[in-house]
C-alpha cells in the first residue's frame, strides 16, 4: 500500500472529525446558535425577601447580558433553589434557555414563570411570558419551514 493515499485518507477523515467536533462544541457553549431570540432579561428589582437568591438573580442578569448563558442559567437556577417561587428567575432562566435552543427546557421555564406570575397577580409578569411563548412559537414555526 502507498502511503501518499493512505496520508490523504487520513488528513481527510481527521478534518471531517475536527469539524464535527467543533461544532458540537461551539453547540454545547451555545454559540452554535444562529440567532439570539431573547436579547435581554427580565431585570426588575427582585421582588424576594432571600437575599443571596436577589444576588444570585443580578449575576443572571449580568451573565446574561454578556451573552454567557450557560451562567445565566446557573444563577437563575440557584435563585429559584433559594426562593421557588422567583418567577422572574424562571422567567430569565426560560429566556436564556431559548437563546441556546433548547426550547422544550425554555417552555417549561416560561410556563412556570407565568404560573408564579399569576400566584403572585402580576398581570404584567404573565403578559411578557405571553409575548415570549408567542415568539418561541414563531420562531419555531419559522424554523419548520426553512427545513422543509
Amino acid at each position: 500500500m502507498e502511503p501518499l493515499p493512505f496520508i490523504l485518507w487520513l488528513l481527510f477523515i481527521t478534518l471531517i472529525f475536527a469539524f464535527g467536533l467543533g461544532s458540537m462544541v461551539r453547540a454545547y457553549r451555545g454559540r452554535g446558535s444562529l440567532e439570539i431570540i431573547f436579547a435581554e432579561a427580565i431585570c426588575p428589582t427582585p421582588p424576594t425577601l432571600n437575599e443571596e437568591a436577589a444576588l444570585q438573580f443580578e449575576k443572571g442578569c449580568t451573565a446574561f447580558g454578556a451573552n454567557q448563558y450557560r451562567q445565566a442559567i446557573d444563577c437563575f437556577r440557584r435563585a429559584i433553589q433559594l426562593d421557588p417561587g422567583f418567577a422572574e428567575a424562571y422567567h430569565n432562566r426560560g429566556r436564556a434557555t431559548a437563546n441556546l435552543r433548547q426550547l422544550n427546557e425554555a417552555i417549561g421555564d416560561l410556563l412556570q414563570a407565568s404560573e408564579q406570575y399569576l400566584a403572585q397577580d402580576n398581570v404584567a409578569g404573565f403578559d411578557r411570558v405571553r409575548q415570549d411563548l408567542e415568539t418561541l412559537k414563531a420562531r419555531s414555526q419559522t424554523s419548520a419551514k426553512s427545513n422543509e
